[in-house]
């Protein structure tokens, strides 16, 4: 099998060839290295590659075949993100210079639930710093690029994480989300990426409680099914976190029948299309994902629902007035602020 092909098969597609002895755990991990090595150099994914333990897993799952069938994540190469997340003897920088230092004790909770699912990990990936924002760039390397087009940003804080998987680099990804961490980055590289609700993925680290209710741990993935193995595997249950929900079963949810959904959809958000015109390129955005959202009910059972019908029009027209009026005097307050103040500093 081409490299090309192997890095971009589903999670699940490669543990069951590992299983099968189609391929060799050390095989895949190896591609897959490879690839890194070929590509992290342009897309400034990876900020700490871990080839040495990489190999030494997928050797030990290769002699131990046998012994592991039953694991759940068995040889699939993921990528952990550099925030939060600790490997034993792994320096966790979480983007900052602050802590290049700071090596790790011992694993983080999803961290050992992942090992001991024999899963294999290829590195950490690169994060702003602390996670404080949508790009992904620091004073430790290079901004992390999107593989689609490298002149365009991943995003961010996960930016890392999606552009590792994005780009064949990685075959799932673990991450965490406050505010889009991992659903603006796996958006920006036509990813799967989600973030459970509070309470579902337990966790204990004094560092990651510091950040409770916001913080969540949740997968990047190129399938939804691929998410659903990572989720059960790190939503088990545990005495470590109080605040745990009941354990679920992804896997099984998505043997469910899809039921008709419902979706609402605003032309224009109830503000008038002039006002996306006057923002640029979200105008053209705007009407892309209209297009794209009609064409799902083709595929799908879906009643696309014009919100906007549902309000009573005189209202619709007090909302768009006031709106047009608070924009106008924006713009007429950075008309004067220019005027007055930037030009006056000029002179």
């Amino acid at each position: 099998m081409q490299e090309e092909e192997l890095v971009f098969l589903p999670g699940y597609t490669i543990r069951e060839k590992i299983l099968s002895k189609e391929l060799s755990c050390s095989e895949v991990t190896q591609a897959f290295l490879n690839r890194i090595e070929r590509l992290n150099i342009e897309v400034n994914s990876y900020i700490l590659i871990l080839k040495d333990q990489a190999i030494k897993q997928a050797e030990e799952i290769d002699k131990n075949l046998d012994l592991y069938r039953d694991s759940p994540l068995l040889g699939i190469p993921i990528s952990v993100k550099d925030l939060l997340f600790d490997i034993e003897d792994a320096v966790t920088t979480n983007g900052s210079l602050a802590c290049v230092l700071q090596k790790a004790d011992k694993d983080s909770l999803a961290i050992s639930r992942l090992k001991d699912a024999k899963s294999v990990f290829l590195g950490k990936t690169n994060v702003p710093e602390f996670g404080s924002g949508y790009i992904t760039k620091n004073k430790l390397m290079k901004p992390t690029s999107n593989p689609w087009r490298l002149s365009h940003s991943a995003g961010g804080s996960s930016g890392g994480a999606a552009a590792s998987v994005a780009a064949g680099m990685a075959s799932m990804a673990i991450a965490n989300d406050s505010a889009g961490s991992i659903r603006l980055p796996s958006s920006f590289c036509s990813l799967f990426g989600y973030m459970p609700s509070f309470g579902r993925v337990p966790f204990s680290q004094k560092e990651e409680v510091m950040f409770k209710p916001l913080h969540r741990i949740g997968p990047i993935t190129h399938t939804v099914k691929d998410a659903a193995m990572i989720l059960d595997v790190i939503c088990k249950q545990t005495d470590l976190d109080p605040d745990q929900k009941p354990e679920i079963s992804f896997s099984k949810l998505l043997e469910k029948e899809i039921k008709p959904m419902k979706i609402g959809w605003s032309s224009d958000l109830g503000i008038g299309i002039a006002v996306f015109f006057l923002l640029g390129l979200i105008a053209a955005a705007y009407s892309s994902a209209d297009s794209a959202l009609t064409s799902l009910t083709t595929s799908f059972s879906i009643d696309i629902l014009d919100i906007e019908k549902k309000y009573d029009e005189k209202k619709q027209v007090k909302v768009r007035k006031r709106i047009h009026i608070l924009i106008s005097l924006v713009l007429i307050a950075v008309i004067i602020i220019f005027k007055y103040v930037i030009a006056d500093a000029t002179v």
